[in-house]
């Protein structure tokens, strides 16, 4: 299951703006998503921001160790 079906993506940032002109309100508040179940779709943005390597980590089910994580 996605947030949004029709626009998938990994990670997410949702900003505050004003429909008809786009004008953003702020940048302070931000609503960041990410779908846990779809680290294949990390950018490589996210991956050098280490973002899959944090969902990989909230979807685990063992504390061991694996080699090459965080």
């Amino acid at each position: 299951m996605r947030v949004f079906e029709d626009h998938q993506e990994f990670f997410a940032r949702y900003q505050l703006r004003n429909a008809a002109d786009n004008y953003l309100y702020t940048a302070k508040f931000n609503l960041f998503v990410i779908e846990l179940n779809h680290t294949d779709m990390a950018r490589l943005e996210d991956k050098k921001q280490k973002v899959d390597t944090w969902a990989k980590l909230f979807k685990a089910t063992t504390w061991v160790a694996d080699t090459g994580s965080i």
